[in-house]
């Protein structure tokens, strides 16, 4: 969807990366698309959650890791 509409995004794995190329990605001004994993120990000022489940202590463990990687805004969309 973001491609068709001509919205630059970008995404990534943290482990795949040196320090320095996360920090290049970081700074490029793209909409970062990565997984709750993907995204420990990163926080933007804007984070919209898609599709995060709370079957399980483990999986609500993870969605806490969502929540804390906002600084601002946190948007949650969840399905039905």
């Amino acid at each position: 969807m973001l491609r068709e509409a001509g919205i630059p995004y970008d995404t990534f794995r943290q482990g795949d990366l040196t320090k320095e190329e996360l920090l290049n990605r970081m700074n490029n001004n793209t909409v970062k698309v990565l997984t709750i994993h993907s995204a420990k120990g990163l926080e933007w000022n804007n984070v919209i959650v898609i599709g995060a489940r709370f079957y399980n202590d483990e999986e609500k463990n993870v969605c806490y890791v969502a929540t804390t990687r906002a600084r601002d805004r946190l948007i949650w969309i969840k399905n039905r």
